[in-house]
């Protein structure tokens, strides 16, 4: 779960995002003197060609066991309906269902299920059509006890909801976790893997899939060929595990590190050997668990605004190297979690919320530029700032430009592309990168909320070319989803 940062970028790929209806807007021409605007930042044209498809179900989240029946409640003890809110906001923009893994750590202390463990669970699963990704516990080295999980997992879920079963967390570091004594190394890992596949499939039968490895080192990469050889034909996909830091009494990390371009960039570089090994193998690939830093975060990087525009971009970048989704690791009160709530216990529990961190408007973001079977699209940008630019087209043929501005330096892009009347552009803005709060997408906030729905009313900018081009305003440490309109 330890990861030291990498990599570099600057300019990319891109995807976009949806506008509604009948919601206010501000109209502004585009014009060549660009009065009031600032200084240009940036040159950008999108290309004609569609690249990598966005998959329906690349987002996704990870929850501990134990923690997560706690967090979304059940109908027999009370359910969060602010979680099941949160979670349909990010299927609302027309990709989904949403995939949810239970495992973590607690994945390898975890015992057989007792009568009613799984009911949150199947609740969300029949509410939202959520499918979930189960972990059998493979550290305490008893294949028995795992198969007895996937019973009970599989007597408890609504059919069709289990995704796969997900055989140990992190197993590539048992030996510093002293969960194995001696040497263990990968060929003994795979024996393993192989007999508690083969057991688990004896208790519940052969259309089960698998979750794995679930390597948390990224030199474990090394060995992706030979378990893929091994293991392919019953995965759901391959996982991995990526922190862009981590915390410790002798160590924190700067305000501004998730602004870095290697802080989102080098990551994907890094496995994209991996996901292409995998994809040879018709296995799909999924960052199993991801989040800033790891061991809970850290308060004021892990929950402000950085946190939100860099998970924007980061995800963008594994998908253009074709990671086919990402689960965001979330922790009842961790300082990384996209939200957070309180429980006053009674006959029923009451949820309220108590943040939604800036995180999880970087989550609606993503989903809101990349829904409806989205491609991404190569583009063209030239700017001597830290700003990343991707595009997307639909399948109904929308095409949009997604700017993050990760420099304080507020100004304009000027944007060439011919053949659109206007551009109608939805921002997600915030008092600075430190912030906690006053985050808006389209000057709608979670501040406040308490049904996990936004609060105010909508609000997007349009704009009008000259000659083909569009001089659009950017802010300092903010994003946009730009969408052409014909």
């Amino acid at each position: 779960m330890k990861f030291s940062i990498f990599g570099l970028h600057s300019i990319v790929f891109a995807c976009l995002v949806l506008c509604g209806c009948g919601h206010s807007f501000t109209a502004r021409s585009a014009t060549s003197n660009n009065s009031g605007l600032g200084p240009q930042l940036a040159d950008v044209q999108i290309g004609d060609q569609n690249g990598r498809e966005i998959p329906d179900q690349f987002m996704g989240l990870s929850h501990e066991w134990g923690d997560a029946q706690a967090m979304m409640g059940s109908t027999s003890s009370g359910g969060n309906f602010a979680y099941r809110n949160l979670l349909r906001n990010l299927t609302s923009y027309g990709s989904g269902p949403i995939v949810i893994r239970i495992g973590g750590n607690s994945t390898d202390t975890s015992r057989t299920p007792l009568p009613g463990a799984l009911n949150a669970f199947a609740d969300i699963s029949r509410t939202i059509g959520a499918q979930f990704i189960l972990g059998v516990n493979l550290g305490t080295n008893d294949a028995s006890l795992a198969a007895r999980q996937a019973q009970g997992y599989v007597k408890a879920m609504p059919a069709g909801s289990i995704a796969a079963i997900e055989i140990g967390n992190e197993p590539d570091l048992y030996a510093r976790q002293h969960l194995r004594d001696g040497v263990y190394n990968f060929q003994r890992y795979l024996t393993e893997f192989d007999t508690w596949r083969r057991a688990i499939t004896t208790a519940v039968g052969p259309r089960m899939r698998f979750f794995g490895p679930s390597w948390g080192d990224l030199s474990s990469l090394q060995d992706t060929g030979k378990f893929l050889d091994a293991e392919h034909a019953y995965l759901y996909a391959f996982s991995f595990h990526y922190y862009v830091g981590y915390v410790s009494p002798a160590h924190s990390n700067r305000a501004n590190l998730l602004l870095s371009p290697k802080a989102s960039a080098e990551a994907s570089t890094r496995v994209a050997a991996a996901v292409a090994a995998a994809h040879s193998q018709n296995v799909p690939f999924r960052m199993g668990e991801l989040n800033s830093i790891a061991g809970g975060g850290q308060d004021g990087v892990s929950n402000s605004f950085e946190a939100g525009l860099w998970a924007i971009d980061i995800m963008f970048e594994y998908a253009n190297v074709g990671v086919d989704g990402v689960n965001w690791h979330t922790v009842s009160h961790d300082t990384y979690s996209p939200f957070t709530f309180s429980k006053t216990f009674g006959l029923l529990n009451v949820y309220q919320i108590r943040q939604v961190t800036p995180l999880y408007y970087g989550m609606l973001f993503f989903q809101a530029a990349t829904g409806h079977h989205s491609h991404l699209r190569a583009v063209q940008a030239h700017t001597q700032l830290n700003m990343k630019f991707w595009a997307t087209q639909d399948e109904g043929g929308d095409l949009r430009l997604v700017a993050i501005n990760k420099d304080p330096q507020s100004g304009y892009i000027k944007v060439t592309q011919p053949g659109f009347h206007k551009i109608v552009v939805d921002r997600l803005v915030a008092p600075s990168f430190e912030a906690k709060t006053g985050v808006t997408f389209d000057g709608q906030t979670f501040d406040g909320s308490s049904d996990g729905l936004l609060r105010g009313a909508k609000h997007l900018d349009q704009y009008f070319p000259q000659d083909g081009v569009f001089e659009i305003p950017i802010s300092g440490t903010s994003a946009m989803i730009v969408k052409f309109v014909r």
